[in-house]
């Protein structure tokens, strides 16, 4: 199941708003306030048939289009007496409304306990939310850890935290009775290898008396995971309940996942996710020019203000490896990469500049004093100085003062 495409008639920002998606990729940028975080609650609340969303008046109208595989419809077909009306009854298009899902809500209350949850195609929702507070957890037995069936998951902070300790302790213990017999350990193995390959100065060891266990490569010191600072433990707790759902052919919702993340795990947190299973639909919104330099276009949904709402803008500009300078100047749109107000003061020694001969005496000691504090200030192979260190008679003088008098005028 993947979503094609979302129609949202009015909530908060979104208002006669619709917007198309690709099977794999999809990455959601734009200023605050243009509802990104809004379009991911919209698409689980619709699937999950969250019931206050539901009966909330600004649910009417809004619609959801899903493309289904064949073996996914055949599901439907096979189940449409026991699904009835429920959000999988319609198969090309789902509508949300006061006369619509409302009516079949004790579909998800008996879905856990049926059999068609334990179908082969069936996979979850999961809706990764901004909350990256992961508080200290004592795991203190094995115990098996079940892990939901119903139709979408929202994973929180607090419940990862915990949840993925129980499981790492129940399957460690689980790899060592496969080699008391001779058989070769795997579960563990596969939380090793994914972030082994994200951490370049830290290895995950596996679980020892109950706690994961990290190793700081250059110094050997071994610590717990709580002891990880607050972005790897985004990558740690985040990454492994996702593995540990063993989600493929699944929608993953993620909000922000650059928050507490050095721009280098920025680069790479895009590939890092992917890595969770196959064939998944991740759809994120985000403010990281690092992570769309990892994306193609097509893979990027830029939002805009248009009118007082928001619309998906088209015609974007290639993002694939560009620079961070250069995507916040195009698809994000900064008038400048510097400080607010050391751009305001190098725009004012370019306009004196102009006018060098004719400045007054005032003018003339504002004149100096900038060009004093930006020399001071920025770096010496800073283009912007080179209107201070230019000859006076070169020919590249004459050249720089004609566009410069141009793009002012």
């Amino acid at each position: 199941m993947k979503i094609k495409s979302i129609y949202i008639k009015n909530i908060k920002a979104l208002k006669d708003f619709k917007i198309d998606f690709n099977n794999n990729i999809n990455i959601l940028i734009g200023e605050n306030g243009l509802g990104k975080t809004t379009i991911l609650e919209t698409i689980y609340n619709i699937i999950t048939a969250n019931e206050s969303f539901v009966e909330d008046e600004s649910s009417e109208g809004c619609n959801l289009e899903l493309s289904f595989t064949k073996e996914e419809l055949d599901f439907i077909n096979r189940h449409r007496n026991r699904l009835k009306k429920t959000l999988f009854n319609i198969v090309d298009k789902i509508e949300i409304g006061k006369h619509g899902i409302n009516q079949d809500m004790d579909f998800k209350k008996s879905f856990a306990k049926s059999n068609i949850a334990k179908e082969k195609w069936f996979r979850k929702i999961v809706y990764l939310p901004t909350d990256v507070n992961f508080k200290k957890h004592k795991v203190e037995t094995a115990k098996m850890v079940h892990n939901s069936t119903d139709i979408g998951i929202i994973l929180n902070s607090d419940e990862m935290s915990l949840n993925l300790k129980e499981y790492l302790v129940n399957i460690h213990y689980k790899d060592l009775e496969d080699m008391s017999i001779g058989e070769t350990p795997y579960r563990i193995q596969k939380f090793k290898q994914l972030y082994n390959a994200f951490f370049e100065e830290k290895e995950f060891l596996g679980v020892k008396d109950f706690e994961p266990l990290f190793k700081i490569k250059a110094t050997g010191e071994i610590h717990s995971a709580d002891e990880l600072s607050a972005g790897e433990k985004q990558i740690f707790f985040r990454g492994g309940s996702l593995l540990q759902m063993d989600l493929n052919d699944s929608i993953i919702l993620i909000d922000e996942p650059e928050l507490s993340l050095h721009p280098e795990w920025q680069q790479k947190i895009l590939d890092f996710y992917k890595g969770i299973g196959e064939n998944n639909q991740i759809i994120i919104a985000t403010h990281s020019p690092h992570i769309v330099s990892s994306c193609k276009k097509e893979e990027v949904i830029v939002l805009d203000r248009e009118d007082g709402r928001s619309v998906v803008k088209s015609n974007v500009e290639e993002t694939y490896g560009w620079t961070v300078e250069q995507l916040l100047l195009s698809v994000f749109e900064l008038k400048s990469v510097r400080n607010p107000e050391v751009q305001e003061k190098i725009d004012r020694f370019k306009s004196l500049y102009i006018n060098k001969e004719k400045l007054n005496s005032g003018e003339l000691s504002e004149f100096n004093e900038l060009k004093n504090e930006l020399e001071k200030y920025l770096d010496p192979e800073d283009p912007s100085l080179s209107l201070i260190n230019i000859k006076e008679d070169s020919k590249k003088l004459e050249a720089l003062l004609k566009n410069l008098k141009a793009s002012n005028a």
